[in-house]
């Protein structure tokens, strides 16, 4: 009787630490992501596609900050979970992994009543990153044509590609 309630003190102080654990792990990453590549010759062209497709589904559901690879599952990085070739020869890849703020200390900007209706955090933290750097453009969240042409702007005087639009490459210049 004995030897059964300290099994089961044990079993219940295991439960208690794995959810306190599971519970700390989901502060800084999401859900799993599994995403699906588009075919191609080689087999390294597979998984940059399903790497691709993970990256594209991920900011699109999670947002900028949580769509780096090499920082899902803990900063471990995702994986490839499985090959295989169709029958007209084209290797197809599938990407598999929890994404994680990276260690950019960029932290997520919350919309609130004072922005658009219409509005990202994302934008919202890039046009705040501009807006530091001495670029005419009103933080709202709302990527209107004065956010398209601070963008451009700054892109230019950086080097950083051109255009309007946000990416990763303009996101990473303006984390530093």
């Amino acid at each position: 009787m004995l030897s059964q309630i300290l099994r089961l003190s044990l079993a219940c102080l295991a439960v208690c630490c794995f959810s306190a654990q599971s519970s700390a792990q989901d502060v800084s990453c999401k859900r799993e992501v599994v995403a699906t590549g588009g075919g191609a010759l080689t087999e390294a062209g597979a998984k940059k596609k399903a790497i691709d497709a993970w990256r594209k589904q991920v900011v699109a559901d999670l947002g900028i900050f949580y769509g780096d690879f090499e920082q899902a599952n803990d900063g471990k990085g995702g994986g490839i979970e499985r090959c295989a070739r169709s029958l007209l020869g084209l290797t197809v890849c599938q990407a598999r992994g929890r994404p994680c703020q990276g260690p950019s200390g960029a932290t997520e900007i919350k919309c609130d009543r004072g922005d658009s209706k219409n509005c990202d955090p994302t934008v919202k933290w890039v046009q705040s990153r501009l807006k530091a750097k001495g670029y005419d453009v009103s933080v709202d969240g709302a990527a209107g044509p004065n956010t398209e042409k601070a963008i451009s702007a700054y892109r230019k005087k950086t080097g950083v590609g051109e255009g309007g639009e946000i990416d990763e490459k303009l996101v990473g210049s303006l984390k530093g």
